[in-house]
């Protein structure tokens, strides 16, 4: 499998039929003129009965009761206006906020919160970050919260939905908070605990904003963070930086965040996803090429966002930062073949002669244009695993190496199409 990117275009389109079937047997009904009116005065009645509770603090029936009507609106797909999706974000914004309400109702409000923000990316709705910021603490570190009496996989959704909601809002946040969530997290980093330290780097990873020019104050402090902090031969933690420094680079790549000079951060790019392959490197540099696994806590484990298989999760996030820091390169005429087609220049009577000419005239191309430094360090890690890909090569690492080479294709296919005027998946 491909992973989440086409998970999400598959039930994306199950969605839309779904939808548009619904939409077709609704509008078959003898009353289906009396459903717009009914979902209007569903959702007022819904928006209003959170607001009541939180403010009267009916936390046990009348504030449930609400978020459950509110999430089935939306799983209806009601059509909302700009100006009741941003109320609705904000009441539901402040229902998780509340420092009195409990972990199952929070967990329901921060589903309705992270659904209605689904669809109101385009929106400019400010959210505070700091009692989210709380709420995560409060749930991972017991001396900064009351003692809570719900069950343990009560628990458990609590800080996996909070995480998602967090991610949600994030984009959200107001400008130029970078250096506060910095300065939070810094008493957190202690070496010396390792449950803190993961709690606090799990934390900078999942609230740091990537949009605007937010990455100018915390990618120097994160490259230090990542490189100095001792923790070394850990997926986790490398995923952790990877995926921040891949979501940096979409949102640059969309235009939603200023350019990012990549060329200095490319060695250590490269240099972690050869070592995430865990490849085999001999007896004597075994110690230096695969060092001893650092594993987070597991009450850290819902922050980090990973699956089971965290080194592949890695991989993937290495292989789209690798591709959307690649410069584009035209290739030179008379690189692509002769007259037979694009394909022509792979005829296997032409052997690996044709081959090589074509990539030395891309990277002729590239060295012209100062920008041979990204495809040379490709071209370098390509040739690393190219042994390893034989049959005869099979081994522990094969499923890291097969991640990595599907999501070099899948990311450059994704690039290419949206670069050539299409949507990406």
């Amino acid at each position: 499998p491909h992973g989440a990117d086409d998970r999400d275009v598959s039930s994306a389109m199950h969605r839309a039929s779904r939808h548009s079937e619904e939409a077709a047997l609704n509008r078959a009904l003898p009353y289906a003129a009396s459903l717009p009116a009914e979902a209007a005065a569903s959702l007022d009645a819904a928006a209003s009965g959170l607001r009541t509770a939180l403010a009267i603090g009916d936390f046990q029936r009348g504030a449930p009761h609400a978020l459950r009507q509110l999430a089935l609106h939306l799983q209806r797909k009601h059509d909302l206006a700009d100006q009741e999706r941003r109320a609705l974000i904000l009441d539901a914004h402040a229902a998780v906020c509340h420092a009195d309400l409990p972990a199952s109702t929070r967990a329901e409000a921060c589903v309705v919160l992270s659904g209605l923000l689904r669809r109101g990316k385009h929106l400019n709705v400010s959210l505070g970050w700091r009692p989210l910021w709380r709420l995560l603490l409060a749930a991972h570190l017991p001396e900064h919260g009351p003692v809570s009496y719900e069950s343990r996989s009560v628990a458990a959704s609590h800080r996996v939905e909070l995480a998602r909601c967090v991610a949600r809002c994030r984009s959200h946040f107001a400008a130029g908070e970078a250096q506060a969530m910095l300065d939070a997290a810094a008493a957190l980093l202690c070496p010396h605990d390792a449950s803190r330290f993961f709690l606090g780097a799990s934390l900078l990873a999942l609230f740091l904003p990537s949009h605007g020019d937010a990455a100018a104050c915390w990618l120097p402090a994160v490259l230090r963070l990542w490189l100095s902090c001792g923790v070394d031969g850990s997926a986790e933690y490398d995923a952790l930086w990877l995926g921040l420094l891949a979501r940096l680079a979409k949102d640059a790549f969309y235009g939603h965040a200023s350019p990012v000079e990549w060329a200095p951060h490319l060695p250590l790019l490269y240099s972690r996803a050869l070592r995430l392959l865990r490849l085999p490197g001999g007896q004597e540099a075994g110690a230096e090429l695969r060092p001893a696994v650092v594993r987070p806590l597991a009450e850290v484990s819902a922050l980090f966002q990973v699956g089971a298989a965290s080194s592949v999760e890695a991989l993937r996030c290495a292989a789209r930062l690798i591709v959307l820091s690649l410069p584009p390169v035209q290739p030179p005429a008379g690189t692509g073949g002769g007259g037979d087609g694009p394909d022509a220049a792979l005829d296997p009577e032409d052997g690996t002669e044709a081959r090589r000419e074509a990539d030395a005239a891309v990277e002729e191309a590239a060295a012209v244009g100062g920008r041979a430094c990204a495809w040379g360090h490709l071209r370098q890690l390509l040739r690393v695993v190219e042994p390893y890909c034989h049959p005869s090569n099979a081994g522990g690492f094969s499923s890291e190496v097969g991640a990595l080479l599907g999501s070099l294709a899948q990311y450059a296919w994704w690039r290419a199409r949206v670069e050539a005027g299409g949507k990406g998946p």
